[in-house]
């Protein structure tokens, strides 16, 4: 499905656009999230105009088949990069092992076992064993690859949606933007609003354990367990505030920052926090 997807960005501009527009038509065939995500992602992306047009227009009709809009559509169809697990995470050197994190960027970096951030791959010693450390090698390589690939595309659409203030279901939030390997470290970064009925409740951050906690650093109800009241309830990010660069769990003292309502004109909340 990569292939397909990376092929038919590139057949037009080798006067292959029939080829490419039946590409469209296999992927949205096939169906599948993976499918769909590249899909969107050509529609976003394409350079012909007819091309993403084309895209367009078939991520619409997976969308409406769905009962989904296309933003929603796309929540669903981020890959995960093959990070599913936490142990999918580690580099095995042998004796060493490295932890694959992203930048705020979504570039991949690997971290050492003191959690220090390294600056690049990192060559193999005497020690290690040299066929776990070339395998580690080319599969951080192609993490980058496929990262660079999404990682605009992904920052763009929480752009969008902070400033078309897109609310979810609290179910969505926890499945897309929570529990994701990828979407999770951008939305770690953001400060979100919670949105019931008769409007906003409350705000809540995302720590990098990916658990979901108040200003206040209190659990905030799981869309599984939430309370009647609470089902309904949609979340909305806002900017992180200015000068700031982590969530509040990483202060031993808690901000205590006045908000702003998920759609007032006011200007973003301000408060401090630092590692």
């Amino acid at each position: 499905v990569g292939i397909l997807g990376r092929a038919a960005m590139t057949w037009p501009s080798q006067k292959a656009s029939a080829r490419a527009v039946h590409a469209l038509y296999v992927l949205e065939r096939i169906g599948t999230d993976e499918a769909l995500g590249a899909l969107y992602r050509i529609s976003q992306k394409a350079r012909t105009k007819g091309l993403k047009e084309e895209a367009t227009r078939r991520i619409q009709a997976a969308a409406r088949a769905r009962g989904l809009t296309d933003e929603s559509l796309a929540d669903r169809c981020v890959p995960t990069l093959g990070l599913d697990a936490p142990e999918d995470r580690i580099l095995d050197f042998g004796p060493r092992q490295f932890t694959v994190d992203f930048d705020e960027t979504l570039t991949p970096v690997l971290r050492d076992g003191a959690g220090k951030r390294l600056r690049g791959t990192p060559r193999p010693s005497q020690s290690d064993d040299p066929d776990l450390a070339e395998l580690a090698a080319a599969r951080f390589k192609a993490l980058k690859k496929q990262a660079k690939a999404i990682a605009s595309e992904q920052v763009r659409r929480l752009e969008r949606m902070m400033v078309d203030q897109r609310l979810v279901t609290a179910a969505e939030f926890q499945a897309y933007f929570v529990d994701h390997p990828v979407t999770s470290t951008l939305a770690s970064r953001l400060v979100w609003a919670i949105v019931g009925d008769d409007g906003p409740v409350g705000t809540c951050f995302i720590t990098a354990e990916r658990e979901v906690v108040d200003v206040d650093d209190a659990p905030v109800d799981s869309p599984a367990g939430a309370r009647p009241s609470r089902t309904r309830c949609s979340w909305t990010p806002r900017p992180w505030p200015p000068g700031a660069t982590s969530s509040p769990t990483s202060s031993s003292s808690s901000p205590s920052p006045s908000w702003a309502a998920p759609r007032s004109r006011r200007p973003p909340p301000s408060c401090s926090a630092t590692r």
